[in-house]
């Protein structure tokens, strides 16, 4: 009797706990004719009634739920798939044109930085140029050009390249076109210059060890002062007019040269902004104007130096101007 009264309680708990977790709509509702908890617990309770778990009256009426057709939880798991590949497919052509577009900004301005550089160096060679000349016009007066250049400790960066690979974005646009033919003008005429340097300073070594084979200033001086003419014999005729074609060659760089690749920059940096705005370096290629190597600080060429410079300077502009008329 104790153990059915147990089990009737047990029961009665379990059915009123799947009850309350079971929500049931107003269309499920049990029958009127299912029997009440506690008429369950009556019957359990009475020794006369049939075992509970046999009263087919007290098994509880729990709604059908009808599953939603196959063919819908397929297209959910297509479409699911489909979306996801699309984002993904997007997110990474994305991702891809970012990394393109970072990779173009950096070659951009370390095409720019290297210009500066160059600029820099050329700046810092035509210092020296004319520093020599101005010591050489100070000291002996008129003096010839192959005894005019010393031989420096500045020698200049040859390691200074544009990555033009790089920079093939640029072809896209005439104004591109233009800006990567300029810029590739400027270094070759860089390289140029730092091959006539090192040809200058050979030729300016051993002109200063023809000097101590000469030794004695007597006899090359005429009253007391330097002949040239002595000099250039004892000096000899292959090396006089090796540094003298050097010396031409060495002046025409580093005098032309820097308004080419002041050119070439700033097309090159305004095709940047044009591209990419504010990410550009604001760099400035040319020395600041306290700065020894600004062009109002370098020392002055003698008068037929200087013309030989204009004209030089003349040559090159008619030649950039044909070159812009064919162009067009």
């Amino acid at each position: 009797m104790q153990r059915r009264a147990a089990f009737a309680v047990f029961l009665t708990v379990w059915l009123s706990a799947r009850a309350a977790s079971t929500p049931v709509s107003s269309a499920q509702q049990p029958p009127a004719s299912a029997p009440a908890a506690s008429q369950v617990v009556g019957a359990a309770l009475s020794p006369a009634s049939t075992p509970i778990l046999a009263n087919p009256q007290i098994m509880v009426n729990v709604p059908k739920q009808e599953g939603s057709p196959w063919y819908q939880d397929v297209l959910k798991t297509l479409l699911g798939t489909f979306i996801g590949a699309v984002l993904a497919f997007v997110s990474a052509v994305l991702h891809r044109r970012t990394q393109q577009r970072n990779a173009d900004i950096a070659a951009g301005n370390m095409a720019l930085f290297y210009l500066r550089a160059m600029q820099r160096q050329t700046t810092e060679m035509r210092l020296g140029v004319r520093a020599d000349i101005s010591f050489s016009s100070n000291t002996y007066g008129c003096v010839p050009e192959w005894a005019i250049l010393r031989p420096s400790i500045n020698k200049p960066d040859e390691s200074l390249k544009i990555d033009f690979q790089s920079l093939s974005f640029l072809t896209d646009s005439a104004l591109g076109q233009d800006a990567l033919l300029h810029a590739r003008h400027a270094q070759e005429l860089y390289e140029l210059a730092c091959h006539a340097f090192g040809l200058q300073q050979e030729s300016a070594i051993s002109y200063q060890e023809k000097l101590r084979e000469v030794g004695d200033f007597d006899a090359i001086s005429v009253d007391g002062k330097i002949s040239w003419d002595l000099l250039k014999e004892r000096i000899g005729g292959v090396l006089i007019g090796n540094r003298t074609s050097f010396f031409w060659a060495h002046l025409r760089n580093l005098e032309v040269n820097p308004a080419i690749s002041r050119n070439a920059f700033e097309l090159l940096q305004g095709e940047l902004i044009k591209r990419f705005g504010g990410r550009v370096w604001r760099l400035k290629i040319d020395p600041s104007p306290t700065d020894n190597r600004a062009e109002g600080n370098l020392p002055a060429l003698p008068t037929h130096l200087q013309e030989y410079v204009d004209s030089q300077r003349g040559l090159e502009q008619r030649v950039r101007s044909q070159a812009g008329e064919g162009a067009q």
